[in-house]
C-alpha cells in the first residue's frame, strides 16, 4: 500500500509556527489566557493544524474556541464583526453552500488566527 500522506514541509511548518506565535503575542495582554482544558487542547489543535498548513480545519477549530464568547453574548446584542466573519468562514468550509475560495485560504486561516486570539485574551480580561 502506497502512502497518501506526506509530512508538511519542515521550513513552511517553521515559518507558520512563527507566525502562530507572533499572532498570539500581538494579541497578548497583560492578563494571560486561563483556558480550561477543552479550550488547552484546542488551542493545541489549532497550532498543530495552522502549522500543517490545514486551513479548513484551522477555520472549524478557531471557532469551536471562540464560540462559547459568541453564545455568551444577549440575544439582541451585535457581536464584533470579527465573530460574525469567523463564523461565516466556518460554516462555508463545514456546511457548503457558499463560496469556498481555496486560492484564500491561508488569508482566511491567518485572520482566524487574530480574531482567536483577540477574542480569547479580551475575555481574559473580563
Amino acid at each position: 500500500m502506497a502512502r497518501v500522506l506526506a509530512p508538511p514541509d519542515p521550513q513552511a511548518w517553521t515559518r507558520r509556527a512563527a507566525r502562530f506565535w507572533a499572532t498570539h503575542d500581538a494579541n497578548a495582554g497583560p492578563v494571560p489566557l486561563d483556558l480550561d482544558p477543552r479550550r488547552e487542547a484546542l488551542l493545541a489543535d489549532l497550532e498543530l493544524a495552522y502549522c500543517a498548513g490545514a486551513g479548513a480545519a484551522v477555520l472549524l477549530i478557531a471557532w469551536a474556541l471562540v464560540e462559547e464568547i459568541d453564545r455568551a453574548r444577549p440575544p439582541a446584542a451585535l457581536g464584533p464583526p470579527e465573530l460574525d466573519w469567523l463564523r461565516a468562514q466556518r460554516n462555508v468550509w463545514a456546511h457548503g453552500g457558499g463560496e469556498a475560495d481555496p486560492t484564500g485560504l491561508a488569508a482566511a486561516a491567518d485572520g482566524a488566527l487574530r480574531v482567536v486570539f483577540a477574542q480569547l485574551f479580551a475575555a481574559a480580561w473580563r
